[in-house]
C-alpha cells in the first residue's frame, strides 16, 4: 500500500504467505517478522512480528498495526519501508510489505483562532509605525477604519463637554479637533476616519 500517512496515525500493514512451489496460500512457520526502515538508513527504527488475521477463514493472512509517532522514530516528511520475512514451507521468504511517506496532520497545519488573532494584531502593531508620522506609516492598506482606531487607541485624546482633540504620536501635534453635540456626534466619528 504505497501512500501518504500522517504523524501519530495508526496504520495497518498486511502480509500474505504462499507456498513457493505452487503459489497456493500457506501459513508461515511461526510469526512473520517486520523491520521498518527510514529512507536509506541501515538500522531499522522499529521491529516486530505480524499477527495471524482471521485464521478461521483464511490461510496465510497476517497484519500488524504501527503507530507513526515520534516516540516510534517516525518523522514528518520522511519515507519508510516495511520489510517482512517469514519461513513458508521450509523456504525463507522476504518481501517489501509496504512503503509510505509521513506528513504533518491537517490539524497541525490549520492555525487556531488565537494564532490568527495574534498574527493580525502583530501585523497591525508592526505596520503602525509609532516613530514616524502617520503619513509615513505603512497603514494605508489596513483601511481608514482600522487606521482611525489605531490612532485613537495609540494617541492622546483630550475630551471636554463639547469637543475632542486627537494628537499625533508626539502627543503635541493636533490631528483633529471637533466640536460635537448630540446631533453631530456621528459626523465627528466619520471625520476621525478621514
Amino acid at each position: 500500500m504505497k501512500g501518504t500517512f500522517y504523524i501519530d496515525q495508526v496504520v495497518t500493514v498486511y502480509l500474505t504467505a504462499s507456498q513457493f512451489s505452487t503459489g497456493a496460500a500457506l501459513d508461515a512457520t511461526g510469526s512473520p517478522a517486520y523491520r521498518v526502515y527510514e529512507q536509506t538508513t541501515d538500522t531499522p527504527i522499529l521491529t516486530g512480528s505480524f499477527s495471524v488475521l482471521d485464521n478461521a477463514s483464511t490461510v496465510g493472512l497476517y497484519a500488524v498495526s504501527i503507530t507513526l509517532s515520534a516516540a516510534n522514530g517516525f518523522e514528518v516528511g520522511k519515507s519508510y519501508a516495511v520489510y517482512a520475512t517469514a519461513t513458508v514451507d521450509g523456504v525463507a521468504a522476504h518481501t517489501l510489505a509496504d512503503q509510505f511517506v509521513v506528513q504533518a496532520t491537517i490539524a497541525s497545519q490549520v492555525p487556531t483562532a488565537a494564532a490568527i488573532a495574534t498574527a493580525v494584531w502583530d501585523t497591525l502593531l508592526t505596520s503602525y509605525n509609532v516613530t514616524t508620522s502617520v503619513a509615513a506609516a505603512s497603514v494605508t492598506n489596513m483601511g481608514k477604519a482600522v487606521h482611525a482606531f489605531l490612532k485613537i487607541v495609540r494617541n492622546r485624546n483630550v475630551k471636554t463637554s463639547s469637543s475632542v482633540v486627537i494628537y499625533d504620536n508626539d502627543n503635541s501635534t493636533t490631528l483633529t479637533t471637533s466640536t460635537y453635540t448630540a446631533s453631530n456626534l456621528t459626523d465627528y466619528d466619520r471625520s476621525a476616519m478621514s
